[in-house]
């Protein structure tokens, strides 16, 4: 998606508040990013955080991020309450 818009890693991390060590990261698929993050590269290139999860076919990919995103949710329930909040918002609210 970076690529498509023309997009370097380093004006995209400048747009997304991160460094272009964390986007490689995220790129290469070592995810272990906060949610903040995500919603932020979203914001950055447009589009619905629930995009970025489009592996367009890629079933077994998409299982494995699926359990390692949720691996990593916070365990207080308050703050993970707090976070599904600002998904769902995100996801309804649209592109």
């Amino acid at each position: 998606m970076r690529k498509a818009r023309r997009l370097t890693q380093v004006e995209l991390a400048e747009r997304a508040g991160i460094t272009q060590g964390t986007l490689s990261g995220i790129e290469q698929g070592n995810w272990g990013r906060s949610w903040d993050t995500f919603d932020n590269l979203a914001t950055a290139l447009g589009v619905r955080p629930a995009t970025l999860l489009d592996f367009e076919g890629e079933r077994p990919a998409v299982d494995d991020h699926v359990e390692a995103l949720i691996a990593r949710m916070p365990k207080d329930a308050t703050v993970l309450e707090d976070r599904m909040r600002l998904l769902l918002r995100t996801l309804l609210e649209g592109e």
